[in-house]
C-alpha cells in the first residue's frame, strides 16, 4: 500500500513538472513575436540614429572645411574694404610691382571679341593668359584690332573681310585695352590676370585673400573704363593688411 501511494506520489510529482515546462514553452513562443519585434525596433532606430549623427558629421566636417582657409604661416592676407561704386562693375586686382619675368603658358581656353556695327563685343572680358583670342569682323567694312597693354602693343591686326576670324594668343597679363585705330570711338577692355587675387564687384563690399606670396604690389581699381584708383602696398610674412577704398 505504501509503495503504490509512493508511485502515486512520484508521478503526479512528474505530470505536474511536466505541465509546468509545457507551460514555459507555451509562454515562450507566445513572446518570441513581440521579442523579435522589440529586436527589429531597436535595429530600426539604432540605423536611423547612425546615418543622422554620419550626416551632422560630414556636413560639420564640410562647413568646416570651406569655412576655414588654409593659411601659410610664411605668407601675407589683405583684407580690402571698397565703401562706394560710381559705376558697376569694378575690378580690383593685386598686381606685383616687380613680376617674374617668365613667359606664360598656353592653355586651350578660347575667347572672342565680335566687332558688329562699329562695336566691340563684348566691351569688357576677363580671359586666362596663355588662351586664344578669336577676333570676328561681322561688318562690311575695314576694322583694325589694336590691344595695347599700358603704353605697349601686344599685337595690331586687321580684319578686313567680313566673316574672317583671326586668332592670337595672349601672353601679357594685367588690364588690355582693345580700340580700333580707324574708328577711335571704337573700345574694349580685356582683363588677364596674373594671379588669383582679383574680384569683379557690384556693390560696396569687403574682399578678404590669403596666401599672398610677400613683397610689393599695387592694389588697382578699374572702373567705368579707366583706372580710379592705385595704392602700392607692401605685404609682410604673417601679416594682414587692411586697405581701404573710399
Amino acid at each position: 500500500m505504501l509503495r503504490l501511494l509512493y508511485r502515486l506520489m512520484v508521478q503526479r510529482a512528474k505530470q505536474a513538472r511536466a505541465r509546468r515546462h509545457a507551460l514555459r514553452q507555451s509562454q515562450a513562443r507566445q513572446k518570441q513575436p513581440a521579442v523579435r519585434a522589440r529586436r527589429s525596433r531597436k535595429l530600426v532606430i539604432s540605423t536611423v540614429i547612425v546615418v543622422v549623427l554620419g550626416f551632422f558629421v560630414l556636413v560639420f566636417h564640410s562647413h568646416f572645411e570651406i569655412s576655414t582657409p588654409t593659411t601659410d604661416p610664411n605668407r601675407a592676407q589683405m583684407e580690402i574694404r571698397l565703401d562706394s561704386i560710381k559705376v558697376a562693375p569694378v575690378l580690383i586686382y593685386l598686381e606685383q610691382s616687380y613680376p617674374p619675368l617668365t613667359p606664360v603658358p598656353e592653355n586651350d581656353d578660347i575667347s572672342q571679341i565680335i566687332i558688329e556695327d562699329n562695336q566691340f563685343i563684348p566691351t569688357f572680358q576677363i580671359i586666362s593668359p596663355g588662351s586664344t583670342i578669336e577676333i570676328e569682323n561681322r561688318d562690311d567694312f575695314l576694322h583694325n584690332t589694336h590691344v595695347i597693354d599700358g603704353d605697349d602693343t601686344v599685337f595690331n591686326v586687321a580684319t578686313p573681310l567680313k566673316s574672317v576670324t583671326v586668332r592670337k594668343i595672349i601672353k601679357s597679363t594685367g588690364m588690355l585695352t582693345v580700340r580700333c585705330d580707324i574708328h577711335p570711338f571704337m573700345h574694349a577692355w580685356m582683363f588677364v590676370p596674373s594671379n588669383p587675387f582679383y574680384e569683379l564687384v557690384r556693390e560696396p563690399k569687403s574682399i578678404r585673400w590669403t596666401n599672398i606670396a610677400p613683397g610689393e604690389y599695387r592694389l588697382r581699381i578699374w572702373e567705368a573704363g579707366t583706372f580710379r584708383q592705385e595704392i602700392s602696398v607692401t605685404l609682410a610674412a604673417s601679416k594682414r593688411k587692411s586697405v581701404r577704398v573710399q
